[in-house]
């Protein structure tokens, strides 16, 4: 079962929104939500995360005619999405870690 997390919360937002063919602003609009509801820079500030709110999610999933079991489907494709996207930046860390430089390079030869 996936974990309900920030990051999912909005990804499934995200995803919600360019399967219809719309921006989150123009999501919100359509929803009857202010056009900034789900702005990037209105997520979370100075380590506080904004979650949305359960009224803007039920705005959201009736005017894109979408159930709960949907949005939750959504959730999990945005979880592993964020799973991938932390691998592969642990991946590039540790083989950044792991070149030779310069340095290493003159010793070798």
């Amino acid at each position: 079962m996936t974990q309900l997390t920030h990051v999912s919360m909005w990804g499934a937002l995200d995803l919600l929104a360019a399967r219809h063919g719309v921006s989150t602003s123009r999501l919100a609009i359509l929803a009857g939500l202010d056009a900034t509801s789900f702005n990037k820079s209105k997520r979370g500030k100075q380590g506080r995360k904004h979650w949305p709110s359960t009224q803007a999610l039920a705005a959201v999933l009736e005017v894109t005619s979408t159930d709960l079991e949907t949005f939750t489907e959504l959730v999990a494709e945005a979880a592993a999405a964020q799973a991938r996207a932390e691998a592969a930046a642990a991946q590039a860390q540790a083989q950044l870690q792991n070149e030779p430089t310069a340095n290493d390079s003159a010793a070798i030869s």
